[in-house]
């Protein structure tokens, strides 16, 4: 506190030789310490004075916020990072030591661990008044003063805008990729066709070159998916969704993802309790999708597992939806990366297994097809996928259905 914020110049303290004083400067000093805290407790931004031995000696509401019981007096004297950070020792980056040695301020950023909030702390030295008599000398710091700015806001729509950019930048490189994959994509489709039309059905080699043109169409979809993403087009998807067989899907997209895979000994099983169920969308975006979330599954099993997939009917707000479920017994995701999986160009593979792009990708496929896409994961114990889908079965929304034991 300033010296002379509160001032006792109004009181006679030597005029009198009684107990009229003293009580007098008691209750101006019980007033000053009410100001002081009451202060402190109307500032948003969580405060703690911290000593030595990181034990917080005084602090704020909002410090307080950050424990169960919330209450300021049951966290004097617990170390500040437990408080702060459900921690059992400093923070990475903690800079109190620091002050400790220079007396001087210091900043760092600090993101927690259990909810990802990025907090700005600065660092305050609080010195004895009794070192402000000579200049000259080195003032020795008693405590040390924290102030923590929630600062994640601030940081994710800085990190929107460089998403914009790169954004941006891929949609100048996409167009230019495009033009030069579209031309041998396009003598490999009029060869393969070329080829069909000379070989029998009964071809050993038949079913080969069948693969060959189904997989370069694929590629012509996904270029042009690509294209669509990077540009961010504001006009609506105009291929009509139409009815399709979830499980011939998937089985495609079985196919296709194995010949991406790194293990090669992960099996597929289909656990297909209920009878066939018809979706409605787009045959080649969910492909699309469902090839990115096996990739995914065999990627994440180098060693070999197993993936399965199940699949039902429930009524969601009032729809009928398709529910889908692929689930592995990979390595799982972490959870401080769970929360980033649907942002463009985040990924933990190295640059030869992914580019970040394909749950982004998929996700809006999902989300344009009126339906949603989920991930859950335990590191260790694998990754649960779940797609909905608007089921072809009552299309448009039903309409007085309140559970899935209502559907006929």
């Amino acid at each position: 506190m300033a010296e002379g914020a509160y001032s006792l110049e109004h009181l006679d303290l030597g005029a009198k030789d009684d107990h009229t004083s003293v009580d007098q400067a008691f209750l101006a000093l019980e007033e000053i310490k009410f100001q002081w805290q009451a202060t402190l407790d109307a500032i948003s931004d969580p405060i703690a004075i911290i000593d030595k031995e990181y034990r917080i000696v005084r602090s704020n509401l909002a410090m307080a916020e950050f424990t169960p019981h919330k209450d300021v007096k049951k966290i004097i004297g617990e170390k500040s990072y437990k408080v702060f950070a459900d921690l059992d020792q400093p923070c990475e980056g903690c800079v109190v030591g620091q002050v400790f040695t220079s007396s001087q301020k210091q900043d760092y950023v600090y993101e927690r661990s259990s909810d990802g909030k990025i907090f700005e702390i600065t660092s305050f030295p609080l010195s004895s008044r009794s070192d402000h008599s000579t200049p000259a000398a080195q003032p020795s710091v008693l405590n040390v003063v924290q102030v923590y700015r929630d600062r994640t806001l601030h940081y994710q729509m800085e990190a929107k805008i460089r998403q914009h950019d790169k954004l941006t930048s891929l949609g100048l490189l996409a167009s230019g990729i495009a033009h030069e994959i579209n031309n041998p994509l396009s003598g490999i489709l009029l060869f393969s066709q070329m080829l069909l039309k000379e070989l029998s059905a009964k071809d050993e080699h038949y079913g080969d070159v069948m693969e060959i043109e189904a997989a370069a169409q694929r590629c012509k979809e996904i270029v042009r998916q690509v294209l669509e993403f990077s540009r961010q087009p504001t006009h609506k998807q105009t291929e009509q969704p139409e009815e399709l067989s979830l499980r011939e899907l998937i089985q495609n997209a079985e196919r296709f993802s194995r010949v991406l895979k790194v293990a090669k000994e992960s099996q597929v099983i289909y656990e297909w309790h209920n009878s066939e169920i018809k979706i409605l969308g787009c045959r080649g975006r969910l492909i699309q999708v469902f090839i990115n979330i096996l990739k995914n599954a065999f990627q994440a099993m180098p060693d070999g597992g197993e993936i399965f997939v199940s699949q039902w009917q429930e009524c969601l707000d009032g729809k009928l939806m398709v529910g889908l479920e692929i689930r592995d017994t990979g390595v799982g995701i972490a959870k401080e990366h769970l929360c980033r999986i649907f942002d463009p160009f985040f990924t933990t593979k190295s640059d030869q297994e992914g580019t970040g792009l394909g749950l982004a990708i998929s996700y809006g496929i999902i989300q344009e097809l009126g339906g949603d896409l989920t991930v859950n994961s335990t590191p260790g114990e694998g990754t649960v996928v779940r797609v909905y889908l608007c089921s072809a079965t009552d299309y448009p929304p039903l309409k007085g259905l309140e559970s899935e034991d209502d559907v006929p």
